[in-house]
């Protein structure tokens, strides 16, 4: 026993030893989780080789048979590639130091935080649409000093310069507002970032590499403002700028649904990352998280609304053989039906079979990547027609039967078919020339995601502009103005509502499992009370015996709340935990 005892020191003793090496190895400045992974594989290999029972050999055979299951086309799968699967990895890093090295835990999470917002930053920039309108307008810090120093004369030209760039800047900042409206965390973690990158406080060394190595000759992607630094490239073999591949559409989403993939790594380490951190830090901890969930959601609002533009190109009315040029040259003003669609019905039949044979000859491309961008498009190309049936002039009952002759064989037409929209939007509009001018009212006021463009075109057309005089033309044209305000406030108010609600409304299944806990602990404690009482019965010369009854069940109360407590920590997407598990070796 007395040998048992003193090899149990020792290794008490090594290991502390070993503790305070590794610390003073990494304060050294050496690569310590190489090792670190090493000891970690060699414990593996030696747990996986020991037979734990009589059914490790079977089960041993039955695994060395590889089988490789189809991916799922619902996205319950995460998207990776090799820049996020390297990002998952140094995630896992950052936990391996906060859990080894106490000191430098804080530090490491910064890390993670900065890595991960640097990473979003990059891939918003590459593989966005119309990144420029999302960055707030910067003007040379010396231009204004020079000027006030007598640097350069102000002449004539300088003015119209100075003027003109009032102007864009005035145009930009109207721009970025929108932008905040509809985007607001994105927004400010996009500019945050970038603003960070410019005053060296993120990646400074990073830059200094990039100047040192290349003399900053690194490719920036297009439009975005000199501004805004970039130190990533994108592969030139996306073709991100390509017609043939749609300016790279697959490219730009595979890259977008790769960070709810690291979102989730990190969402399922939070009870974790809140145990290694002191309690001072935990609002940061559940701060970032609650931050990073809404980008990736507003990105990927913003990607799905948007890309549809570069699969999609229906011109403008200036350009002679545009779709919407042809829409605006049909005479909707007619006064016999017609069985035939317009020409441009074809052209837009034509365009979604050139989308769907690009996006299938991207074999990885996940299924619910097709099905989401198709149907993307077909809503985009909804509000393009409404926009441009709102433009037309004259239009009899006649010319909307056409409208919805057109939309029918839009509908039931291959391949915008199989995608089982019901085009609502636009019917909505179409039976809206119908109604009369009360009844009018009410739509107008439910339907406030149209424009307002859109609904004062029933001031030209339709049932409800009728035999109507200049003076209450113009009543009616303030009446539909503010029944639409009316209806748009309430739009509004229903979708802050629905925000909050999401951020205020419980975990169930955290709800369920803490009431499950409860019943356990009800359980137990009762348990022990019969116990107790079963003891005093039995007299004082089982005291002992209860004593150590009382104590064992006391014990096992703690241990399976403890036990408890940590499956509720560790609630998380299994198929995600297992992954990092197996890229990080945590």
């Amino acid at each position: 026993t007395t040998t048992t005892m003193e090899d149990e020191q020792q290794q008490q003793q090594q290991h502390v030893h070993d503790d305070v090496s590794i610390y003073q190895k990494f304060l050294s400045g050496e690569n310590i989780f190489d090792a670190l992974l090493a000891n970690k594989q060699r414990a593996d290999q030696e747990k996986k080789s020991k037979a734990s029972n009589i059914f490790d050999a079977d089960h041993s055979m039955a695994s060395s048979k590889i089988v490789i299951a189809r991916p799922c086309d619902d996205g319950s799968e995460p998207v990776l590639t090799n820049t996020s699967l390297n990002m998952a990895k140094f995630i896992g890093k950052c936990l391996q130091i906060m859990d080894v090295l106490d000191p430098v835990a804080y530090d490491a999470f910064c890390a993670l935080r900065d890595s991960f917002k640097f990473y979003v930053y990059h891939v918003f920039i590459w593989f966005g649409v119309h990144v420029h309108n999302f960055f707030a307008q910067h003007e040379s810090e010396f231009t204004a000093t020079l000027d006030k120093l007598g640097g350069r004369k102000n002449t004539s030209a300088d003015a119209a310069d100075e003027k003109r760039r009032r102007e864009q800047i005035a145009q930009q900042q109207k721009i970025m507002r929108v932008a905040q409206s509809k985007y607001p965390v994105l927004t400010v973690v996009i500019n945050e970032v970038n603003e960070q990158l410019r005053r060296r406080k993120l990646a400074p060394e990073l830059e200094d590499l990039i100047t040192k190595k290349l003399k900053n000759s690194t490719r920036r992607p297009p439009k975005l403002p000199p501004f805004a630094k970039c130190y990533m490239e994108a592969s030139e073999t996306l073709q991100l700028s390509s017609p043939e591949t749609m300016q790279g559409v697959a490219a730009r989403f595979v890259a977008t649904e790769t960070l709810p993939f690291l979102v989730s790594v990190i969402k399922s380490q939070h009870g974790r990352l809140i145990n290694i951190l002191s309690a001072e830090y935990a609002h940061q901890v559940s701060s970032f998280i609650a931050q990073i969930e809404s980008v990736v959601l507003e990105f990927k609002q913003y990607m799905y609304r948007n890309v549809p533009t570069l699969l999609v190109h229906l011109g403008s009315p200036d350009q002679r053989d545009s779709i919407i040029s042809r829409i605006h040259g049909t005479n909707w003003n007619m006064k016999t039906l017609t069985t035939e669609a317009n020409a441009y019905v074809y052209d837009l039949i034509q365009m979604f079979v050139r989308i769907d044979r690009v996006l299938s000859s991207f074999v990885t491309l996940p299924k619910f990547i097709h099905h989401r961008l198709n149907k993307e498009a077909i809503i985009y190309v909804e509000e393009q027609l409404v926009d441009a049936y709102a433009d037309c002039k004259k239009c009899t009952t006649e010319g909307r039967a056409l409208m919805s002759l057109d939309q029918s064989v839009l509908k039931k037409s291959a391949p915008i078919c199989k995608y089982s929209h019901s085009w609502e939007y636009t019917t909505n509009f179409i039976q809206a020339y119908y109604l009369p001018q009360h009844d009018l009212l009410a739509w107008i006021e439910a339907h406030s995601e149209y424009s307002l463009k859109a609904h004062k075109s029933f001031l030209r057309v339709g049932r409800a502009a009728e035999n109507l005089k200049r003076s209450q033309r113009a009543e009616f044209e303030k009446e539909i103005v503010r029944v639409w305000k009316s209806g748009r406030s309430k739009q509004q108010q229903q979708l802050r509502q629905q925000q909050n609600d999401r951020k205020n409304k419980p975990n169930l299944s955290e709800v369920q499992q803490v009431l499950q806990t409860q019943t356990q602990a009800v359980v137990v404690d009762n348990e022990c009370k019969d116990n107790e009482a079963s003891g005093d019965a039995n007299g004082h010369e089982h005291q002992h015996h209860h004593d150590m009854n009382g104590s064992s069940n006391n014990s096992t109360h703690t241990n399976t709340n403890t036990t408890t407590e940590e499956h509720i920590n560790e609630t998380n997407d299994t198929e995600t935990t297992t992954c990092m598990n197996d890229n990080s070796s945590n």
